[in-house]
């Protein structure tokens, strides 16, 4: 895996579950998700594996995402991921799947001393990287732009928005794809 932090079969180091797959290949991960996500939906919702669309595969798979949240464990100044259910963190100054312009905020902001146990870092092209600690109402009133290729969307920073804009764009041209077929 290109990850430090990935998981390692054997080794006892704590690992980040973010990027459990980045030891085999893009194609042979979509290939994984999707037969978790066909089974998923044939055996648990009970759909027809005749509606389900072949995976999607994104021009990206690595610094695609444009929203993270690192947290830091009491009198502690790392930051990271948290590892487990027991809230373990696992102190990280780069992660792979986060945009390029969210791993510099990082390495900027681990420098100087916070109080904040939740830390959100939420990236647009338009806006460039915005900080949000936990319990800061302010910063989760903060109206982002998104760009995607039907124009321009304003979300509120703390709010939910596909984290991967390359697959954003990718997911509308498809329900347009499905939209002209139903048309037809």
């Amino acid at each position: 895996s290109p990850c430090p932090h990935s998981f390692v079969c054997g080794e006892s180091k704590l690992s980040c579950n973010g990027c459990e797959y980045q030891h085999i290949t893009y194609e042979k991960e979509i290939e994984y998700k999707n037969r978790q996500l066909h089974d998923f939906l044939t055996r648990m919702v009970r759909i027809s594996s005749s509606v389900i669309l072949p995976p999607l595969y994104s021009e990206k798979h690595l610094n695609y995402r444009n929203k993270i949240t690192l947290h830091s464990t009491e009198g502690k100044s790392e930051y990271g991921f948290f590892i487990d259910v027991t809230k373990r963190v696992l102190g990280v100054e780069n992660c792979l799947l986060a945009e390029t312009a969210i791993n510099e905020k990082i390495l900027e902001y681990s420098k100087t001393k916070h109080s904040s146990a939740s830390t959100i870092f939420r990236f647009t092209d338009k806006n460039g990287v915005i900080v949000i600690e936990d319990g800061d109402e302010i910063g989760k009133n903060i109206v982002l732009e998104e760009k995607t290729s039907v124009g321009y969307f304003k979300v509120k920073a703390g709010s939910f928005f596909q984290v991967n804009s390359y697959c954003h764009n990718l997911l509308i041209s498809e329900f347009e794809r499905v939209l002209d077929n139903i048309d037809s």
